[in-house]
């Protein structure tokens, strides 16, 4: 039964164009993870996710038909990117198999494999991906995504009287609940990408809707995110506008857009159930939570001492870390025998997980992704300003401020929704940039959108 639904979606990843069928690819992933769904396929170390043969599929008919068209149909500078911070992984998996053994480099092999099919997305949207139609299908897609998301955390937060709860949440001594809906814990930085484009769409009840989703997480990196976000677009807004720019953000708009984000956080703290005082006063969650990243971020850190050339191989944080007897006995002391799995699964951060990954080079192969991923998205964003698409400007937004403002969080993972939506998102921008299409003009009525990037 397994292996026919794998090949029913293998062939409807390879016969439907990838515009259409990857931005359904969160929405399985959500799936699978929120009924725990299992494999599809295993065989041997190589498990089939439920979305794997979609990607599968996708991926196959770029190989075939990338071999008839130039580089840039195909994602230029983006697919070269991906490829490379990919590839940037490789010595660190043959070193780690000379020093010890086939079997770890194996594991390490695998976890890569399955992180490259997801990045496939990009080149496979770059292909596809041509016009604001197309744009627009991959928008409403996500948006309906996080609608669902966000309502999982406010169905969560409303448990103790409804005694309904969906997805992940945590409950204080005190009663208190923090909520993460069936996404889980990296919700709320997916969230602070849909608050922003529903800024940038002018919908403020939308984006009310998704701050204090936020908020009800209670993740304090997620925030910071946000803050750096807002940071970034009201930067964009201050500017004085030139000669064929879209209208910034006026002063009124400027002020409405911060007191919409305080009276948020107002209401989130006055009504009593969340845990964001606990937090921010340093309780017993907030040190919990504040020691475990401590913690992670110092074995990853002797773990890049160990190996500083090289890393540990691709996702070797777990493995590594227990090969060091004085990290094992602290980490099981504070937490029983689990600990160390729990404790260190990734470094907390996404450029120390490159170190440790793949050593200097990864690092370096990191920053040309992000810094590549960000200046396509505000080229596809001039691109669909005609057309009053925000979606390529909210993501550049959003991925400036998970490269700038996320220092405890490593997201670019395999099975990572966060990488999906960025992987979706690249693409999407560089088969614009690519297609050099002029996108289709708004609908009757629709006000046109704000810009906020530099010319």
């Amino acid at each position: 039964m397994s292996t026919g639904v794998a090949l029913v979606l293998l062939v409807a990843g390879f016969a439907t164009p990838a515009r259409y069928v990857l931005p359904l690819v969160p929405a399985l992933l959500v799936l699978a993870h929120a009924v725990r769904l299992g494999p599809l396929v295993e065989y041997g170390p190589v498990a089939l996710a439920p979305y794997d043969p979609v990607l599968v599929g996708a991926g196959a008919r770029v190989l075939i038909t990338g071999l008839r068209v130039s580089r840039r149909a195909v994602g230029g500078a983006a697919t070269v990117a991906t490829a490379a911070y990919v590839g940037a992984m490789l010595p660190a998996i043959a070193a780690s198999s000379l020093a010890l053994g086939a079997p770890y480099a194996l594991d390490r092999g695998v976890a890569l494999a399955r992180f490259a099919l997801e990045a496939s997305i990009v080149p496979a949207m770059a292909l596809s991906v041509r016009t604001a139609d197309d744009v627009r299908f991959l928008e409403r897609s996500l948006v309906v995504l996080g609608v669902v998301a966000a309502a999982s955390i406010y169905i969560d937060f409303l448990g103790p009287w409804t005694g309904v709860t969906l997805g992940e949440f945590q409950v204080s001594g005190e009663g208190a609940v923090r909520s993460f809906g069936i996404v889980g814990d990296q919700v709320g930085y997916l969230l602070g990408f849909f608050f922003l484009l529903m800024v940038l769409r002018r919908r403020p009840a939308a984006a009310l809707f998704f701050l204090l989703a936020i908020v009800l997480t209670v993740g304090l990196g997620a925030m910071l995110c946000l803050a750096v976000g807002l940071a970034v677009l009201l930067r964009g807004a201050l500017r004085s506008g030139g000669p064929g720019r879209r209208p910034v953000l006026t002063r009124r708009q400027r002020v409405g857009l911060v007191g919409v984000a305080g009276a948020c956080l107002v209401v989130a703290v006055l009504a009593g159930r969340t845990l964001v005082g606990d937090r921010l006063s340093g309780g017993g969650l907030a040190q919990g939570s504040g020691l475990q990243r401590l913690l992670t971020m110092t074995v990853a850190v002797d773990v890049v001492r160990d190996s500083p050339a090289w890393g540990a191989g691709y996702m070797g944080l777990l493995p590594a870390s227990l090969r060091q007897a004085s990290t094992v006995a602290l980490l099981t002391g504070l937490g029983g025998a689990d600990a160390p799995a729990g404790f260190v699964a990734n470094a907390n951060n996404q450029y120390l997980e490159a170190l440790v990954d793949g050593g200097p080079l990864a690092l370096v192969a990191l920053v040309a992704l992000l810094w590549t991923a960000a200046r396509l998205l505000r080229r596809a964003d001039a691109a669909l300003a005609p057309a009053g698409e925000p979606l390529a400007h909210a993501g550049a937004v959003w991925v400036t401020a998970m490269a700038l403002g996320t220092p405890i969080i490593a997201w670019l993972l395999p099975g990572s929704l966060l990488a999906v939506v960025f992987h979706l998102l690249f693409g999407a921008a560089a088969g614009i940039v690519a297609g050099e299409a002029v996108p289709t003009p708004p609908a009757a009525g629709r006000t046109l959108p704000l810009s906020l990037a530099p010319s």
